[in-house]
């Protein structure tokens, strides 16, 4: 009887790809049907990293799959990447997921690596859609016009991703600023550019504020652009 699957540790990469996206880069070990992610992207391209080269003919939807909530099953497209065959790509084709509705992503107990070795368990993980496309941050500007000076603090953000954020201005050896501390920037500059990075530090999108005059509340859309 083939070993289980002991030696294929499953370790889902959650990785907000570049071309749609996702969040910045973060992993996690899918070891029981609890986990689950919010806030997830409908474009969200998933990469599941093995730690043994898959069998490409289990590499299809009747092993790895997808469904909402009530079991009804997503269309979506499984390729493994052809410059590392320890990883496997689950990309939904487009309009499959629906904003603010949860999924379920499954590995079934039968996938197998290259050896004819099977995973013995399934491996599931649970995933909430955003409930809107567009992210805002709520910024505070406090500014010194004589010192040319202006503080930059965020009050909130809509997006969970967020973690650190720089300013155009501010002194580069000051680095990503955490969400609780103030960036201060110099130059008298009328408007700024915010970029907005994940726990990893990579960043995840960006926004243009005004900081010409104060403001306790100036509420902005971030882009990914």
């Amino acid at each position: 009887m083939r070993k289980s699957l002991n030696v294929i540790k499953i370790i889902v990469s959650i990785v907000i790809c570049l071309f749609v996206v996702l969040p910045g880069n973060q992993s996690m070990r899918v070891d029981a049907a609890t986990n689950s992610r919010s806030g997830i992207l409908p474009t969200k391209e998933w990469k599941i990293n093995f730690s043994k080269n898959v069998n490409s003919d289990y590499v299809n939807s009747k092993y790895i799959y997808a469904a909402d909530e009530y079991g009804n099953p997503v269309d979506i497209t499984l390729s493994v990447n052809p410059s590392n065959p320890k990883q496997v790509s689950v990309k939904p084709k487009l309009g499959q997921y629906v904003l603010g509705k949860t999924y379920i992503l499954t590995i079934s107990k039968d996938f197998c690596d290259e050896n004819g070795n099977k995973i013995g368990q399934d491996y599931t993980m649970q995933f909430s859609i955003k409930k809107q496309l567009i992210d805002t941050a709520d910024f505070k500007v406090q500014v010194y016009q004589g010192l040319g000076v202006a503080v930059v603090s965020i009050n909130s953000t809509t997006s969970p991703d967020i973690k650190y954020y720089s300013v155009e201005g501010q002194d580069p050896n000051d680095g990503n600023v955490s969400l609780t501390d103030e960036a201060v920037i110099f130059g008298n500059l009328q408007a700024a550019t915010v970029h907005f990075y994940d726990a990893s530090g990579n960043e995840i999108g960006n926004c243009l504020i005004n900081v010409q005059k104060a403001s306790d509340s100036q509420v902005v859309q971030i882009t990914n652009e």
